[in-house]
């Protein structure tokens, strides 16, 4: 979610949006609309998701409506001041579950005169007193708001913490469901006061979605295609792999439902991460997948072996790519820095396949825009094991030559017992091992390559020269 708030700023910023990503825009007048409409107009131009916030009774005005009307907006969020003393006063607290009515009547009004071209949504300042908060929301909602923000003029102090948390209970009990509650976007706090006040309605930040389990590589630490383990699987299954095995390792999620995910994520989603038991690129519609989740402005991570790409992939994910690091990240299974490592790791693989790696790896970085740094970043990952171990300084020069922008030593996870055998156990090994490493951390520091979880290679360096 990108924004711009003109009670705190002034700068208009647009550059650089995908073309579903959500931008807010929060006006304070009726001049301010007509100051912005024309950075309105071209935000429009460059998504599909923009959201206009303005003081209430501005929906109001025929002047106001007959700009909005001429905008291609997705939604519109006007603020509201609730008076939760008057209304108790008006109409006492037997009608409590009420809320303020003038708040949801107004909200009805503005809803029947924009009709349904617009999300709707509100804004609301919270104060100190908030009996009817919790009720005048959950009118909003079944009065058809979509999207809430709850605007604190300060800190929150635990009073108002507390009083919050029971705000969310009663939408709870409501059965006030589908509508996302946050705390203003441009409040550096508003993650902490979604956690203290158990604002489960403002959604998650990161989002892990498993695309495919289909693999053609062989890795040896794989716990579904590895080696060991299919000979193992064939061995318990009368020299076959069973059904069971096939139907696991053919499964792959449903493009269009995967689509409908992502349109459903709330705001507070900042980055998606593509995985799957197998290749994630094996998935027929997964370029097209990340495309769409980039486009509608989240950061997205992808777990691959970086084999299945064709030029044409390569050049459509360059085109949604952005200028920082995690915009449009892949984690880049390699393990090997030179064709016979890479090899002993996937024995079914070939020097063919680590070329084809290292020119999609190298493509991807020779298309990132020198002027602008636009494009596509990505991590060289080392699943450290028996037959890479001592060859980890291979993996800096490899690292630098394909243009990565870090390298991942990741000590290897054990699935299976079957995996304690590429485990470095005994003191000849770890020591080869922490040297290996310090070769490997020093080769990158002199070449600027940074070492991702460097603390976790120097603790394992520490505790070798302990143990030994």
């Amino acid at each position: 979610m990108k924004y711009f708030d003109q009670y705190s700023s002034d700068n208009f910023d647009v550059n650089h949006l995908l073309p579903r990503e959500p931008f807010y825009v929060r006006l304070i007048d009726e001049a301010s609309l007509v100051r912005y409409y024309d950075k309105i107009k071209d935000l429009t131009s460059k998504t599909t998701d923009v959201f206009i916030s303005l003081p209430s009774e501005l929906f109001e005005l025929d002047s106001v409506a007959n700009l909005l009307m001429t905008l291609d907006l997705k939604g519109l969020i006007p603020q509201f001041k609730y008076h939760p003393t008057k209304w108790n006063h008006v109409v006492g607290f037997g009608d409590f579950n009420s809320g303020d009515r003038d708040i949801i009547n107004q909200f009805l009004g503005i809803k029947n005169r924009y009709g349904e071209k617009f999300l709707f949504g509100f804004e609301i300042k919270i104060l100190s007193d908030m009996r009817i908060l919790a009720s005048t929301i959950s009118g909003l909602y079944f009065s058809g708001a979509e999207i809430g923000v709850l605007d604190s003029p300060s800190e929150l102090d635990p009073e108002m913490i507390k009083k919050l948390t029971d705000v969310f209970r009663y939408l709870k009990i409501r059965n006030v469901k589908k509508i996302n509650i946050y705390f203003p976007f441009w409040f550096t706090s508003s993650l902490k006061y979604n956690l203290k006040t158990l604002n489960t309605f403002s959604g998650i930040e990161q989002v892990h979605i498993d695309l495919s389990n289909k693999c053609t590589h062989s890795c040896v630490f794989c716990g579904l295609y590895g080696p060991d383990f299919i000979e193992d699987h064939k061995k318990r299954s009368g020299g076959v792999i069973s059904d069971f095995a096939k139907k696991m390792m053919s499964q792959e999620a449903n493009a269009e439902k995967v689509r409908e995910i992502i349109k459903a994520l709330p705001w507070t989603v900042k980055s998606i991460q593509f995985g799957g038991l197998g290749d994630p690129l094996m998935h027929k519609s997964a370029v097209d997948l990340i495309v769409f989740a980039r486009e509608r402005g989240f950061y997205v991570e992808i777990l691959s072996n970086m084999e299945y790409l064709a030029e044409e992939d390569l050049l459509r994910l360059n085109s949604v790519g952005g200028n920082h690091f995690h915009d449009l990240h892949f984690v880049a299974n390699v393990s090997g820095g030179d064709s016979k490592t890479y090899i002993a790791t996937r024995p079914r693989q070939n020097e063919r396949v680590f070329e084809k790696i290292k020119y999609n790896l190298s493509k991807l970085a020779s298309l990132r825009s020198e002027a602008t740094g636009r494009g596509v970043f990505f991590t060289v990952m080392c699943v450290v094991n028996k037959y890479n171990y001592d060859k980890l300084e291979k993996l800096v020069d490899f690292s630098i030559e394909v243009g990565a922008g870090r390298l991942w030593f990741k000590p290897m996870e054990v699935h299976l017992n079957l995996h304690k055998d590429l485990l470095i156990k005994d003191a000849p090994q770890l020591e080869s091992l922490s040297n290996s490493l310090r070769s490997a951390i020093s080769r990158a520091d002199s070449m600027g390559l940074k070492i991702f979880e460097r603390e976790v290679c120097e603790k394992i360096i520490e505790d070798i020269g302990k143990s030994t």
